[in-house]
């Protein structure tokens, strides 16, 4: 092959740009070259429902799973993980913090830049939803309240604002998770992550401040967010170390909701029905580790 050929591949291939995954258009980020009427409001609702996909795929299945495991109220196998030295003083004011946690899971959607982060969010959230729901269904605890004081500032509204929630779902707090998921994914620089941990570290602390949650509540909620954001090295670990790893977590999984089941006098419907969903999961998780599947799924979300 010619010299002067080598060379001029060689120098395209220099000139090649490297590659970046776009950032996620703005929700009023209309194209310049088509204005009318018909295609903006058809690119408005592209990109909403591309922005909102984090709510009805995440938030509104965590309310329904919420309601469902409050509806069954404090039962009597409900265990209290306080420590020795709780509760603490309640702090009314820092509900202003423990309150900032709702309109920042409406907004984070609208403010990921990349589609990256946006389905890293999303799988860290499922993630925390099923090891976190499967202690509220199976392991229920109870989280005793200190009274507020009325006539401190902020007081009312956050009498106001316990009566909204029940002391049963509480282990692990995921008003924690939900803080420290949406603090990792907006970390994309230096100075929003500085901003942002330390709002979820204050979300964190008034947890307790507020006297909605106890300390192991708070260090359970962070464990699992451990597991979420690192959930390819932990299941590494474990599949390394625990034989058919999957169907044994499933049978696990599987025993405490029998256990459960047992203490409310649940019908055999009811033991049927957890035992296929069990084996749906399993298989479901079996399908999803094959490469492919786990690519199909990533183009998906």
């Amino acid at each position: 092959m010619p010299a002067n050929v080598v060379s001029r591949r060689k120098s395209n291939s220099n000139e090649l740009p490297h590659r970046k995954a776009p950032d996620l258009p703005g929700l009023f980020a209309f194209s310049s070259v088509n204005r009318s009427p018909v295609a903006c409001v058809n690119r408005f609702v592209t990109l909403l429902l591309r922005h909102t996909r984090f709510w009805w795929m995440v938030v509104i299945p965590w309310v329904a799973l919420y309601y469902a495991a409050a509806s069954f109220g404090v039962p009597r196998d409900a265990f209290h993980p306080g420590l020795w030295f709780e509760p603490l003083p309640v702090l009314p004011w820092t509900s202003i913090l423990y309150f900032s946690e709702y309109p920042a899971v409406v907004a984070v959607p609208f403010l990921l830049k990349t589609p990256e982060r946006y389905r890293t969010l999303m799988i860290h959230c499922w993630i925390a939803i099923v090891i976190s729901f499967l202690f509220y269904f199976t392991l229920p605890s109870i989280a005793p309240r200190p009274p507020v004081p009325l006539d401190a500032f902020l007081g009312p509204f956050l009498n106001w604002e316990r009566g909204n929630y029940p002391a049963s779902v509480a282990f692990p707090s995921f008003h924690v998770i939900w803080a420290i998921l949406i603090a990792y994914a907006m970390s994309d620089s230096t100075r929003s992550r500085f901003w942002w941990w330390t709002w979820a570290v204050g979300v964190c602390l008034s947890c307790v401040t507020t006297g909605m949650h106890w300390i192991p509540d708070i260090l359970a909620g962070a464990l699992v967010c451990c597991i979420a954001i690192r959930y390819e090295t932990v299941w590494v670990w474990i599949d390394r170390r625990v034989p058919q790893a999957r169907w044994n977590l499933a049978a696990l999984a599987l025993a405490m909701l029998l256990r459960r089941f047992w203490y409310l006098d649940a019908p055999v419907s009811a033991y049927v029905c957890a035992i296929l969903a069990t084996l749906t999961l399993a298989k479901t998780a079996q399908f999803l580790s094959r490469t492919r599947h786990a690519q199909m799924l990533a183009k998906m979300l």
